[in-house]
């Protein structure tokens, strides 16, 4: 448990001295409180040298110290006395007419020595007492262990050594939607399961509240709804009849819908003008066009508000059904209990294979350039998009995530440095692959400034081209141990477990912790060089929002700068050669109202 957060916080510290904000921070601070200069080398070195010897003696000495304890709720009746929580923390203490606690002579004079200790770290006593032998929370009992009950559900559980259990049911393969507007109703059904089962399943448990943590959740993306919730070990019954009653009784009528498609509606008009909406839902047109994912991700407005509550039933019907469903249950769990429990609560959830679902067309890369001139937004901002992977390949998931990394993933990042700490040209800018199952998009974010887009298409453009034959060993190592950190401390939260499990059986694979981790260590430089020149040879997808858009270089100019000069068809869609007389045209058709889309023409 210290190797995976010292891990973590080196690397964060290691990639951060880039980040003037924080370099003045501790600047400022360690000067304030120490009376010296901010080193960050000292500071590493000193978190290296923490012991579990010394971790363990100052939990011993922070938890000894009485708690302060606030409270804000209903019935705060059933709260024990304070004198009842300081007990169970170790120690029973009383409290003066104030409310503050009444301290032993002794505490009074550690309190006193604290206060007017020099701003040193204070020398540790030796641990007495012997470490107790709890397991990590990350430990893992076993593999996880699927069955699929008679209705055709998907059951999978993973033991992990926790008091509580976190339990998700999966609606859907994570395949992106048919139409915009199963999304719009997808999206509607979703948020009012989710108000329904808050108003009223809580309400009915009430004897569990207490140990109910989150209480209930849902979010929708593309195909796929989650509905959540996590509770105490001794709930996981109830805990399920809750996510079940969703499903095998769920409690709204057309005025819960209603509210629901309004809210939905007014969420779509807020989009508008809303940059970081518009060019993703405008790079999406680029880089996938005639697939469903060139339209608005959850349809529009208009087709929202005709969804009527008989038309979200039959959504419901349709798509909730027990082979459309995974149930996963990470915690302290026996899988056949569960399974007993699922049977119980989610066995009248009837089957539909006899309607299978049509699939999805392949969606297939393209790319090309669309901008939007809108003066509510004082700069412009970017997307610029290449075709990334899909899903089918875990090696090349984590590939291009670590390739994303070292080019725009952190303020020691390669786009960060170069545009914001080198040449002051943005504030911010990201890179990332997001794989789907049939298609995957590579994607640099950033925004600037009307007068500066040009710089930061040609900065953008340098550090891509350059990118395969100037990668390091340095640069990789260093993102795989960031990556290798987060990815472990995540594993110790069973939601994030529930996701992974989800995820990979949906694709009808069973999630292994050791090969995940295992994926990362062996991708090699050579596989990040391949990958790169991979990927920035795909045709350039730009998307561009905001007052100055018109300022852009033209599609030619820029995919030249990328490596191979392509021109754009009527749709604004490339194409791979350009014909000689194109090559002088220079400039692009802008929508001249905030809600008008045109392509734009090089």
């Amino acid at each position: 448990e210290l190797d995976k957060v010292k891990n973590r916080i080196i690397g964060a510290a290691e990639r951060s001295v880039e980040d003037i904000t924080k370099i003045g921070d501790n600047l400022a601070f360690t000067h304030a409180v120490d009376g010296k200069v901010y080193d960050l080398d000292e500071d590493l070195a000193i978190l290296k040298g923490v012991t579990l010897e010394q971790v363990q003696a100052r939990a011993k000495e922070i938890f000894k110290s009485p708690p302060s304890v606030s409270v804000h709720g209903n019935d705060l009746s059933k709260l024990p006395s304070y004198e009842q929580i300081s007990a169970a923390f170790g120690q029973e203490r009383t409290l003066d007419e104030r409310g503050l606690v009444v301290q032993t002579e002794q505490e009074a004079a550690a309190a006193l020595a604290r206060a007017v200790a020099p701003g040193k770290a204070p020398v540790l006593p030796p641990v007495v007492d012997a470490p107790s032998e709890a397991p990590s929370a990350s430990d893992y009992s076993g593999k996880p262990e699927v069955t699929v009950l008679e209705n055709g559900l998907k059951v999978i559980t993973q033991r992990m050594p926790t008091k509580q259990i976190f339990a998700n049911v999966r609606v859907g393969s994570g395949e992106r939607n048919e139409t915009a507007e199963q999304a719009g109703l997808a999206t509607i059904a979703s948020e009012t399961s989710d108000a329904a089962s808050q108003r009223f399943s809580i309400a009915e448990k009430s004897e569990a509240v207490a140990n109910l943590r989150g209480v209930f959740s849902s979010r929708c993306g593309l195909e796929t709804t989650n509905f959540n919730i996590r509770a105490a070990n001794e709930f996981t019954g109830e805990a399920l009849q809750i996510l079940a009653e969703n499903f095998t009784a769920p409690r709204f009528g057309a005025e819960d819908v209603e509210k629901q498609r309004d809210i939905v509606q007014k969420t779509f008009k807020s989009t508008a003008l809303d940059a970081q909406y518009n060019t993703t839902e405008q790079l999406n047109r680029m880089a996938f066009p005639g697939s469903q994912m060139d339209k608005d991700s959850l349809g529009s407005s208009d087709i929202v508000g005709k969804q009527s509550f008989e038309a979200v039933k039959q959504f419901r019907d349709q798509h909730y059904t027990a082979d459309n469903m995974i149930l996963s249950v990470v915690g302290d769990v026996d899988h056949a209990e569960i399974v007993k429990l699922a049977k119980a609560q989610f066995g009248g959830i009837k089957a539909h294979p006899e309607t299978p679902r049509p699939p999805v067309p392949k969606a297939t890369y393209r790319g090309g350039m669309e901008i939007k001139s809108n003066d509510a937004s004082d700069q412009v901002t970017l997307r610029i998009g290449f075709e990334g992977s899909d899903s089918s390949d875990p090696k090349t998931i984590q590939v291009d995530s670590l390739l994303a990394s070292i080019l725009g993933g952190g303020f020691s990042s390669r786009l960060l440095s170069k545009l914001r700490s080198e040449k002051g040209l943005v504030y911010g800018v990201g890179a990332g692959n997001s794989p789907m199952k049939d298609c995957g998009l590579f994607v640099i974010a950033t925004g600037t400034h009307q007068d500066k887009v040009g710089q930061v298409m040609d900065t953008i453009a340098e550090e891509v081209t350059k990118f395969a034959a100037t990668v390091t060993q340095k640069e990789l190592d260093t993102v795989k141990n960031d990556k290798l950190g987060t990815y472990e401390r995540a594993l110790a939260e069973p939601t994030s477990v529930s996701s992974l499990l989800s995820n990979k059986l949906a694709k009808g694979e069973v999630w292994d912790v050791k090969e995940s981790i295992q994926t990362i260590k062996d991708v090699t430089l050579d596989d990040i060089k391949k990958r790169a020149t991979e990927i920035f040879s795909t045709a350039p997808a730009i998307a561009a929002f905001g007052k100055g858009v018109e300022k852009l270089p033209s599609y030619e100019e820029i995919s030249e700068k990328f490596g191979k000069r392509r021109t754009l068809d009527a749709s604004g869609l490339a194409v791979d050669t350009a014909p000689a007389h194109d090559r002088s045209v220079k400039g692009a058709e802008v929508s001249a109202q905030p809600q008008d889309k045109k392509r734009a023409i090089g």
